[in-house]
């Protein structure tokens, strides 16, 4: 057998035969964690639908297969790591925040949410804190670890598939260390893409959103690994935090993180949707005075804002002008769409967050 058959034959494995377990999750963990077999029954099912899916070409079946998988095997490494290690539980996070960009997609939370991060005192999650040997922990200041992580990472996009999606996709959503905690909760089977990739013609976004937002199960998990985080790395001020899932469960994040502070980012509907359907774009209002914004941010949570933060601000709008990872051109047009239909199916939306702005827009197309 050649090199290229084994290769084939073992994709082909991967493909049909991902079977999800719990065998290496410990009993004390089982025990501890009673919502572990929730987790478990979740991603079974995405699992089975994928397969029954036959509108997923082949590469994409067994990629997605293959994220479940590992998104099953973090989850029970952190929950085995915190019976192991189990003093961190009950270790308190820090009193203020976490500081919650909660906005949905496509309103320019990933450029606030990077400056709101040049904080010293505050602390995000990295990528690799996510997705990258999630166990053990460690701090940012390991910088043999950190970079041992981005080896491993950096190996995965050895692939020239994986590669090239990789690269369109960061035109849209740029890489950057930090990332969005959504990577957490995915591990707890919060998996907004099932929606994508379910066989089910039954399903619809509102049956999805009331499946999505009944998993109280998710923020457990999710404050569970933030406070394995926080065992290594405890910021001096709060975590920040970034997600546009969080909408959906805000009384159960809130249960878990009683002092949050949350902010809701908005913008014009009619540049939102051929925005979010090809990923691109920021609010103007953040654009034109990004560092004066994060200072009303902090100003209003009564939040220091230093010098040193405002400096770090403004090397990283220059280290990273808009574009710098691609760009994407797109318009209403492009998915049949118009800006008075979404004016007046979202009239109480814009009346209600965008009041000055719709104002503007109604004057300018009555003139």
């Amino acid at each position: 057998m050649t090199s290229s058959d084994k290769t084939n034959n073992d994709r082909s494995t991967i493909l049909n035969d991902i079977i999800l377990h719990e065998d290496d999750l410990t009993e004390q963990a089982k025990k501890h964690f009673p919502y572990h077999s929730n987790i478990f029954r979740t991603f079974e099912s995405y699992r089975q639908s994928i397969l029954r899916n036959e509108y997923i070409a082949p590469f994409g079946r067994n990629f997605f297969l293959s994220e479940l998988q590992n998104l099953h095997i973090n989850c029970k490494r952190v929950l085995n790591y915190a019976i192991e290690h189990n003093k961190f539980v009950d270790q308190n996070l820090p009193t203020i925040g976490p500081l919650l960009i909660c906005g949905l997609t496509r309103t320019g939370t990933t450029l606030l949410y990077n400056l709101l991060a040049c904080d010293p005192q505050c602390r995000a999650p990295l990528y690799t804190d996510m997705c990258i040997d999630v166990v053990p922990p460690i701090a940012r200041s390991d910088s043999i670890g950190q970079n041992r992580r981005m080896d491993i990472f950096n190996s995965q996009m050895i692939s020239e598939q994986l590669s090239d999606f990789f690269i369109s996709f960061a035109a849209s959503h740029p890489n950057f260390s930090i990332e969005e905690d959504c990577f957490i909760t995915r591990q707890a089977g919060y998996f907004p893409l099932y929606f994508d990739l379910s066989d089910n013609e039954d399903d619809d976004a509102e049956n999805w959103i009331r499946n999505e937002i009944s998993k109280d199960y998710v923020y457990d998990y999710h404050e569970i690994f933030l406070r394995m985080l926080n065992s290594v790395d405890t910021p001096k001020s709060h975590w920040l935090l970034k997600s546009p899932f969080s909408v959906y469960c805000l009384d159960k994040f809130l249960q878990h993180y009683p002092n949050a502070l949350l902010i809701m980012t908005h913008r014009n509907l009619d540049e939102v949707f051929p925005s979010l359907y090809s990923w691109c774009l920021t609010p103007d209002n953040l654009m034109k005075d990004p560092i004066g914004v994060v200072h009303q941010i902090y100003h209003h949570f009564n939040l220091h804002f230093s010098d040193e933060m405002k400096m770090a601000m403004c090397n990283w709008l220059l280290e990273n002008p808009q574009g710098k990872q691609g760009r994407h051109k797109y318009s209403l047009a492009d998915f049949d769409l118009n800006r008075e239909d979404i004016e007046t199916r979202y009239a109480d939306y814009n009346k209600l967050f965008l009041s000055s702005t719709y104002s503007n827009n109604q004057s300018s197309s009555t003139n």
